[in-house]
């Protein structure tokens, strides 16, 4: 069996997700990460074969135009959505990163990651 990842990185997106009503009045720039992986046992000569990057792309900005109070809650509805679309995945990382957010004296980032397992 051969194991596969594919992964996008630095997904650069602006939304409007926060506990706060500030943050979801302004909005702030999220970095998405994701690596979904898939075992199979032949050689892969076609896309749908794999994991079409661009369909996780457009799923991920789709969930995340839609405004959620937690970071835990995106993470959770893109793992739900990724695996209905591509149910023989067996593993999905997911980390979701705010990269400027509003807190008083914080310079950083703030991120909450979920890794789920299908099998």
């Amino acid at each position: 069996m051969n194991y596969w990842q594919v992964q996008l990185n630095n997904i650069r997106l602006f939304a409007f997700h926060g506990v706060h009503e500030e943050e979801r009045i302004t909005g702030a720039e999220f970095r998405v990460d994701l690596k979904v992986l898939f075992g199979r046992e032949d050689p892969i000569v076609q896309l749908d074969q794999s994991i079409d990057y661009v369909r996780l792309h457009k799923l991920v900005k789709k969930i995340m135009e839609k405004p959620e109070p937690l970071l835990e809650t995106i993470c959770e509805r893109i793992a739900a959505t990724i695996h209905e679309d591509f149910p023989f995945l067996t593993e999905i990382n997911i980390t979701v990163t705010k990269i400027s957010p509003p807190v008083a004296n914080f310079r950083g980032e703030l991120a909450v990651s979920l890794s789920k397992s299908y099998k």
